[in-house]
């Protein structure tokens, strides 16, 4: 039985370019980050913070806490080491395996191959030493194991997590081209808005920036919408442990914190997609959602706040030239309609940038999906800060 208490050492891991922030919410959580990484951050952590880190984490993939580090030359030495290792004593007993890897050698190597030989030694002492086999599955869900073998040095751990944490549990109606939960955190933190100010989100989609917002805004986690997690399957885990972690999480809320937030997109089916979300989310009430052009958008009277935007990228020839018009159009609304305002602007084709005439204070790189994206940020000035024309220049 593993002792839920010991520390030892363990991977966050996170989609490209979310790493710093996933670095920020780890420390913001009372943890030390003592290194980050392209795709993840390194700790020293118990799996009992493992559970609560699995419950509040909103930019993470998976949490993975070491079990052994050793020396593996080729595959025969890698199944004989994790052989030996006391695998009775880590999972319960029928709980289904499932392996994942990272394998990096200086010779070709079938990843496959090499999780089937991890799955092997495990399988093999445990009919060893219990009598019994388990079953093994293609997707992480009980008893999950990684490993990371590069060079001649391999690491396994377990995957607290099971599947990803990246799906937050109330999308079930994601549309076309979904944003993905934790890139909506990543931008709202990007934006540096305060939790406070109101928000206003056209091109809303299936809703999933503003129903982050809102959850960050009233202190919601993504533990709350999900119910199994590999640490479940764990010898040692402790179910009134998990149960009291998740009457904190439940206690925390405050629905006095709500923002006002107007989510608005000229698709109906899109919006009617975002309000069941949010209702899944527990936020439907605390959002205002509106079929309308981004022009005609409602913008919250209690403002200077933050607009979102995820408008249209262009995936095909030709696409770009049509989309011209549109960002130009966006650049006079902002202009026009929200002064005094800060605007966040998510594209994958900076070329569509020049038409909106405006001057970015900074932009970002994201990865959305396949796409290399940019984030886009500007102080939208009011009139009369606008300097006149200097007719003698």
């Amino acid at each position: 039985m593993l002792d839920f208490n010991r520390p030892a050492r363990v991977i966050i891991t996170c989609f490209e370019t979310l790493a710093p922030y996933l670095a920020s919410e780890v420390e913001g959580l009372g943890y030390t980050v003592e290194r980050t990484m392209p795709r993840g951050v390194e700790l020293y952590a118990s799996l009992l913070d493992c559970l609560r880190l699995n419950l509040r984490l909103r930019l993470a993939s998976q949490i993975h806490f070491s079990l052994d580090y050793f020396t593996a030359r080729d595959e025969q030495e890698l199944y004989q080491t994790l052989r030996m290792l006391p695998w009775e004593q880590v999972f319960i007993p029928g709980a289904r395996l499932h392996i994942s890897s990272f394998v990096k050698l200086d010779r070709a190597v079938n990843t496959l191959f090499v999780n089937q030989k991890v799955k092997d030694a495990v399988v093999d002492r445990l009919r060893a030493m219990t009598g019994r086999r388990p079953d093994s599955g293609p997707e992480p869900e009980e008893a999950c194991l990684h490993l990371h073998w590069y060079g001649d040095q391999a690491e396994i751990f377990i995957n607290t997590s099971g599947g990803t944490l990246a799906h937050h549990g109330y999308r079930r109606l994601p549309g076309k081209a979904p944003m993905l939960e934790t890139l909506a955190v990543a931008m709202l933190l990007a934006g540096q808005w305060d939790l406070k100010q109101p928000l206003l989100v056209p091109f809303c989609g299936s809703g999933t920036l503003a129903i982050e917002a809102q959850w960050l805004a009233t202190n919601r986690f993504p533990g709350m919408n999900r119910a199994q997690y590999g640490f479940m399957f764990i010898l040692g885990y402790q179910e009134e442990v998990y149960r009291d972690e998740m009457d904190k999480l439940i206690s925390e809320i405050d629905d006095s914190k709500a923002v006002r937030i107007v989510a608005s997109d000229n698709d109906e089916q899109m919006v009617d997609f975002a309000r069941q979300n949010a209702q899944r989310a527990g936020v439907d009430r605390l959002i205002q959602f509106e079929v309308a052009d981004f022009s005609a958008s409602s913008i919250p009277d209690n403002g200077p706040g933050h607009v979102y935007l995820n408008p249209p990228y262009g995936e095909r020839l030709g696409d770009e030239e049509e989309l011209r018009t549109l960002y130009a159009s966006i650049g006079q609304w902002l202009k026009a309609a929200v002064p005094g305002w800060k605007a966040h602007l998510l594209t994958s084709s900076p070329g569509l940038i020049g038409p909106m005439k405006l001057k970015a204070d900074a932009k970002q790189h994201f990865k959305h999906a396949r796409f290399d994206t940019w984030l886009y940020h500007y102080s939208l000035r009011h009139p009369d800060e606008i300097p006149p024309l200097d007719l003698k220049a």
